[in-house]
């Protein structure tokens, strides 16, 4: 519950997986459900589960691997 409080304080939460291996591109991790339950809206990767997750609550958005994409 302290985790879920002080992440309540953030705009988003942001998570971009490296992607250099299949279990990182097709992860959907905790932290993500963290940022969920926290209220916010989130920034992530464009692995297929992390898409599914975006689609289906509404959440976010996703976003290529590169530094342009997040600007």
């Amino acid at each position: 519950e302290t985790l879920i409080d002080y992440l309540s304080g953030a705009d988003v939460g942001l998570f971009q997986a490296d992607g250099t291996s299949l279990n990182y591109r097709y992860s959907l991790p905790n932290k993500v459900f963290e940022y969920a339950a926290a209220g916010l809206a989130v920034i992530v990767g464009d692995g297929p589960e992390l898409k599914a997750f975006v689609a289906e609550s509404g959440r976010g958005w996703t976003i290529s691997k590169d530094v342009a994409a997040l600007v």
